[in-house]
């Protein structure tokens, strides 16, 4: 197991030529997909041409649906979301869903690798180790099976074993190691690691992002070169500095510790739900659906806004927990 810079990556490619296809996934915090290459051409890049629900888009929301009996995956993506929605109360008793638990990682003690996750229905809670291996599997299983139908594979491939593959999960730059452990152990269970352990690879998502910008804008970064790579998520941003320290390739040096903060477009949506439990009280806790509701109500309103927008008023429909408030008061 590597969680060495992506530069590095780059000199030591030589010790998996005998792999079939290079994967990368992006476990994100509100999206999530793949990628991958093969061996014959490995600077051809194929995407996930589209996901259920989503049929046009290369990223699908990291919702992760369980059945509570086993804690087996049902349902997940932009699909988990739509699958719980249309279910009734006593439905939606039977299953575990699970929306922006990376962040857990961001939030909990560095110390701490394995803790308990409760799903956002309150139905249950998961090992988080145990929840991200459900989530790479799954992610391993959809890509194997989009790399065993690629024209360019060879014909003798009827199958793809997870140790035919050179796995590159990233993670972010900000994570301790507490975190980064977390997402070895998950993929090891998962079944990504083969026996040599040499198949997976942990990379930062700042330097996996810095190399691809290089290659696709045939940027040239000279030696010695200084520069910052900002990551602009939709949950955090994060900053980080580095500097090239060799002539031919892409090997970096950290020059300051990555720093970042909840300043994604979803912190407002935090802010936005502790608006509505100060104005309805707790007791909203048990309206899952209907506060989930009126929270896309907020993201459709965010949706709509532009730069020249800044004076104009925007309406946010509240009527679902309106509605709930005056039921309970006629009872």
């Amino acid at each position: 197991v590597s969680t060495q810079s992506t530069g590095k990556l780059n000199n030591q490619m030589a010790v998996y030529t005998k792999k079939i296809a290079f994967v990368g996934i992006d476990l994100g915090t509100i999206y999530s997909s793949f990628a991958y290459a093969l061996r014959g051409n490995p600077k051809q890049i194929y995407l996930n041409p589209g996901w259920p629900r989503e049929e046009f888009n290369l990223k699908t929301k990291t919702i992760v649906l369980l059945k509570k009996e086993d804690k087996s995956l049902y349902k997940f993506g932009t699909e988990a979301k739509f699958e719980f929605l249309r279910m009734d109360k006593n439905q939606q008793s039977e299953y575990m869903y699970f929306k922006q638990f990376k962040m857990k990682l961001y939030k909990g003690d560095g110390n701490n690798r394995s803790f308990m996750i409760r799903a956002d229905n309150g139905t249950g809670d998961i090992e988080n180790i145990e929840l991200f291996a459900i989530v790479l599997r799954h992610l391993a299983n959809l890509c194997c099976e989009r790399i065993k139908t690629c024209t360019m594979l060879p014909t003798c491939y009827s199958g793809v074993p997870f140790n035919d593959i050179l796995w590159v999960v990233t993670v972010p730059a900000i994570w301790d190691k507490g975190g980064k452990e977390v997402m070895i152990q998950a993929a090891e269970r998962a079944g990504l690691l083969d026996e040599t352990r040499e198949n997976f690879l942990l990379v930062l998502e700042p330097e996996a992002a810095l190399i691809m910008c290089c290659e696709e804008a045939n940027i040239q970064i000279d030696y010695g070169k200084k520069f910052m790579v900002v990551n602009a998520g939709k949950q955090t941003i994060d900053f980080s500095a580095y500097e090239k320290v060799n002539q031919e390739g892409v090997e970096l040096r950290s020059i300051l510790p990555p720093s970042d903060g909840p300043w994604g477009s979803t912190y407002s949506n935090e802010l936005f739900k502790q608006f509505l439990f100060d104005i309805f009280g707790s007791k909203i806790e048990n309206l899952y659906e209907k506060v989930n509701e009126v929270l896309n109500n907020y993201e459709s309103a965010k949706s709509r806004l532009e730069k020249s927008d800044e004076e104009r008023q925007v309406f946010i429909d509240l009527d679902p927990l309106i509605e709930e408030e005056e039921d309970e008061e006629k009872d």
